[in-house]
């Protein structure tokens, strides 16, 4: 006895080829929608904390006290080098003597202003200081919440994430399920045979 193998499985249409690319590049699509999309709504749902208003406060402090500390040192070379200059230029006409009382005036002044500089800056130093621990404290408990409220939203959107990829993969399964009990030709084994007529040579044995 031949076996014959049905047409229908061994030959696969051009629409059918396209459609079956379709559905694939639509999967592709819609999986990489998903992915991204689950990671969105999870971060807007789950957003990160915002500092306190106490927490704003101290922060503000020290950038204060760190900026008046920055323009106190600036202030503080500027003043030393013009007591640099004054005291160069006083120490050079006495050595020339030459009249130096007006520029012993501007030498002093120079020093009282290097002397005032210097103890702003010392004074901005302690500013920073005195704010420099609620500011780390504040800073330290926003940068654990943070990361607390991050690790949460990674672990909400793995689980989402694989809980799509579940329901990909069961809906493929349905679906390959239904095509089998409808008898699809996209879900038929190629081994199965196919009953074929008798032959010819067959029915004259049978005769005789």
């Amino acid at each position: 006895m031949t076996k014959t193998v049905d047409i229908e499985q061994l030959q696969t249409t051009k629409s059918e080829k396209l459609l079956a690319l379709v559905l694939a590049v639509f999967l592709l699509i819609g999986g990489v929608w998903a992915y991204q999309e689950i990671d969105d709504r999870v971060r807007s749902a789950l957003p990160a904390r915002e500092a306190t208003p106490a927490e704003q406060q101290a922060i503000r402090a020290l950038d204060r006290a760190q900026q008046r500390r920055f323009g106190a040192d600036g202030a503080v070379r500027q003043a030393r080098q013009e007591l640099e200059l004054r005291r160069e230029t006083y120490r050079t006409a006495l050595d020339a003597g030459e009249p130096a009382a007006a520029l012993r005036v501007r030498y002093r002044a120079a020093e009282r202003t290097h002397e005032q500089a210097r103890a702003d800056r010392a004074a901005a130093t302690q500013a920073e200081v005195a704010a420099r621990p609620a500011a780390a404290a504040a800073q330290e408990r926003l940068h654990r919440d943070v990361e607390e409220r991050r690790d949460r939203q990674e672990l909400v959107i793995l689980a989402l994430r694989i809980g799509a990829a579940l329901v990909f993969i069961l809906a493929a399964y349905v679906l390959l399920t239904r095509l089998r009990d409808r008898g699809s030709r996209w879900s038929r084994s190629p081994d199965r045979p196919s009953s074929s007529p008798p032959s010819s040579r067959s029915l004259s044995r049978s005769t005789t």
